[in-house]
């Protein structure tokens, strides 16, 4: 994965929600895996459906990280679900850093860049809104955003 390949990457995933708590390490195959969830137009790359519409269709999606020797999570508020900033690397590309808009950070230490995003179209459900304000919610109805 390039640097230019992270910014496309980045552009794709800002504002999308990331669920720390879906974090899956594998070890022996070097993965990092996260579930996020992304109010998306009709076809990505469209303009986005007006509010008025019947509502922009939230996807499920997963963000893989290969090579990867160790990562760390910076959240001291115990944030669960937090919103997509920017994805980038380190200038030796040995680092990748997923800021958010929460004051919560990974940074995920790995051999070589390899960040792959996979997207569902399978659609959750829809909503009016999309982006930061529209967080989703757990399944139980507790805000995603609460502290643990």
């Amino acid at each position: 994965t390039t640097p230019e390949e992270l910014r496309s990457l980045t552009d794709l995933l800002h504002d999308a929600w990331l669920d720390l708590d879906s974090l899956a390490h594998n070890e022996a195959a070097r993965k990092l895996t996260f579930q996020f969830e992304h109010a998306f137009p009709e076809e990505i790359g469209r303009e986005p459906v007006p509010a008025t519409a019947k509502g922009v269709p939230v996807l499920a999606g997963t963000l893989v990280f290969a090579n990867v020797k160790s990562y760390r999570i910076v959240d001291e508020d115990r944030i669960a679900v937090v919103c997509v900033n920017t994805v980038s690397a380190s200038p030796d590309l040995r680092e990748v850093h997923v800021s958010t808009s929460n004051p919560a950070d990974i940074f995920v230490d790995v051999d070589s860049v390899d960040v792959e995003c996979v997207i569902s179209d399978r659609v959750l459900r829809r909503q009016r809104g999309w982006g930061f304000l529209s967080r989703p919610t757990r399944s139980d109805g507790d805000d995603a955003r609460a502290t643990q």
